[in-house]
């Protein structure tokens, strides 16, 4: 479930149901759910109402503000982020069933670094290989997700194929696990991991991901260091990796997409850099307009792009037609705003106590003395991802399927991660 969460929505290849990665997501929830109620029974935490605090009632009062959004709508236009939504409600509660051990949370952290490393390994393919990329991506990833891959790579900007900005401190954190010096192969995966995701996040040719990115990894960096978890020997080699995969990725960003970070920060091309930038302001406008028209309970849950209107000027290339372009509704490019319109100020105030809860959460635990070795790493990992998300949603949207990650990472700040008793 934390795999799927954080990788784009595909299409599985087997004619078997689930045929999606979405229903595959929904079985798995539903199989946790039952088995939890026939393993627990009244025992489940969710069924006692004496353990819950402040961040399960956040939880329920965004649940219920969504599906009020839809008593008030005639339609439903996209129930996928409904479906995902049930799996990070349901994934939220079960995973507070289980207190799993050092090893079984560390195992956890190499799966996700494992992930993140994949994730940049597939967008150098992207580079390496555009053409069949490209026909993968539009064959097995659904929607948005193949439109996003072939088209922004088309436009000069390499777009993950999963949320890497959000998920590459578990990769920090895996690396810092290993002993480098235990085996080659241990060695070769830590330099081809940051390799990879340096050099992904640099080629990626994303502004504003770039910068959050760079800002998360100087906090994890400083807190690991503090912390006593990562010498001044591994900065430095980390420091080397950096700056050959920022030199290298910007020659192969120019090479093969014509264009890289550089260009982009001085504005190389005004119409892009600057034009379309500032066009969020329409974008975030064109949100408050359905607010407006919604204000209580909003327009319904995953009908934001069927109540927004196209952008005549904003044409492009269908993935199914690479000749004929069309306008498309664009998406407001801003979490908040999105949550807003969909759901009403009802859903926006849950939603954002989520977010604050979680946050003040993983705050209080990252300044907390009594916690044990991996679970202060595990701590450090999911602030810094945390701090990623929070200001990554300010200026573009989650993936609908990230919702189950954020839910998650709520659930193990609230219920993994305790104190030790002095």
């Amino acid at each position: 479930m934390a795999i799927l969460s954080v990788v784009f929505v595909f299409t599985l290849p087997d004619p078997i149901r689930p045929k999606t990665s979405i229903g595959s997501m929904n079985m798995l929830a539903a199989i946790a759910l039952i088995l939890t109620v026939v393993i627990k029974k009244r025992r489940a935490m969710f069924l006692q109402k004496a353990q819950w605090k402040a961040i399960h009632y956040a939880v329920v009062a965004y649940t219920v503000a969504v599906l009020v959004s839809l008593l008030y709508t005639q339609t439903i236009q996209d129930s996928t982020p409904l479906r995902i939504l049930f799996s990070g409600v349901v994934m939220f509660w079960v995973s507070q069933e289980i207190q799993p051990t050092d090893r079984q949370k560390a195992m956890l952290i190499h799966v996700l670094g494992a992930v993140a490393f994949c994730i940049a390994l597939l967008s150098l393919l992207q580079v390496a290989f555009p053409d069949l990329m490209n026909s993968i991506a539009s064959t097995y990833l659904r929607g948005r997700a193949a439109y996003g891959i072939t088209v922004e790579f088309n436009r000069g900007r390499l777009l993950h194929w999963g949320v890497l900005v959000f998920i590459f401190p578990f990769f920090y954190t895996s690396s810092l696990l290993l002993n480098w010096r235990a085996r080659i192969w241990t060695l070769l995966y830590v330099a081809t991991g940051y390799a990879a995701v340096l050099g992904s996040m640099i080629i990626s040719n994303f502004r504003g991901a770039f910068l959050v990115f760079i800002g998360a990894s100087f906090a994890y960096g400083l807190y690991a260091k503090r912390l006593g978890y990562i010498t001044t020997k591994r900065v430095y080699y980390i420091a080397g990796l950096f700056v050959v995969a920022l030199i290298f990725g910007l020659i192969i960003a120019k090479g093969v997409l014509g264009y890289n970070l550089l260009d982009r920060f001085l504005l190389q091309n005004s119409n892009r850099d600057v034009a379309e930038t500032l066009g969020r302001i329409t974008l975030f406008d064109q949100a408050l307009t359905v607010f407006q028209s919604y204000p209580l309970f909003g327009a319904g849950y995953g009908n934001y792009y069927s109540v927004v209107w196209p952008f005549p000027h904003m044409q492009y290339f269908s993935i199914f037609d690479q000749f004929e372009t069309y306008p498309v509704p664009i998406a407001a490019h801003n979490e908040f705003y999105t949550v807003l319109a969909e759901t009403g100020m009802f859903g926006f105030l849950s939603f954002l106590f989520v977010i604050c809860l979680i946050g003040t959460r993983l705050y209080a635990l990252m300044f907390t003395q009594r916690l044990s070795h991996i679970d202060t790493l595990f701590t450090l990992t999911l602030g810094v991802s945390y701090m990623t998300i929070a200001t990554y949603i300010w200026f573009e949207n989650m993936y609908p399927q990230n919702i189950v990650y954020l839910l998650v990472m709520g659930a193990i700040a609230t219920r993994w991660i305790k104190p030790r008793v002095s």
